[in-house]
């Protein structure tokens, strides 16, 4: 497989003129063009193909003087910084929370695995307010923050005594 640089100019109605730029992993320069053709339904059009010598095609690249933090504050907006845990990144992304989320719903489905993909959806119909589908019923979210309720030491919680009684009767009975 060898990287291909297919551009292509395809007319359109009202003088127009359908312009892209594409990078292809193929076998050879046709079969970048009959991926392009197949992928972006582009019919007459005119192609430029050149192939990238090494498999390498370098997006952008500079040299930066202040800390990477610094940088990527004022490069990125903050819905695509990375969550990464690298030092000088994560310092100035907004506090986050550990949270318990427990969603539940009647979802009619062929199996678990189409009904679990159907419970994603509604959650997101839910959130950003479209109307649920007909397939799903009875949506019910809740979310907690998990530190907001601290747990009971464990000496707090060896010290409450229960008894425990499996059933009365059997190998549990004193004689």
């Amino acid at each position: 497989m060898q990287m291909y640089r297919v551009r292509f100019a395809q007319p359109m109605a009202n003088k127009k003129v359908d312009h892209g730029d594409c990078i292809v992993c193929a076998n050879s320069s046709e079969d970048a063009r009959l991926l392009v053709i197949s992928h972006l339904g582009v019919r007459s059009a005119e192609f430029d193909i050149s192939r990238i010598k090494p498999s390498l095609f370098q997006i952008s690249r500079e040299i930066i003087d202040h800390s990477l933090a610094g940088n990527l504050a004022t490069i990125f907006d903050e819905a695509s910084e990375s969550r990464a845990t690298f030092p000088g990144i994560t310092e100035s992304l907004p506090d986050e929370f550990w949270h318990t989320v427990f969603a539940e719903a009647i979802i009619r489905a062929e199996n678990e695995e189409k009904a679990i993909m159907k419970l994603s959806v509604a959650i997101r119909r839910q959130l950003t307010g479209e109307q649920q589908k007909r397939s799903t019923k009875d949506l019910n979210i809740t979310c907690d923050r998990v530190d907001s309720h601290p747990r009971s030491p464990a000496i707090e919680r060896s010290a409450i005594f229960k008894e425990i009684r499996i059933f009365a009767g059997g190998a549990t009975r004193g004689k």
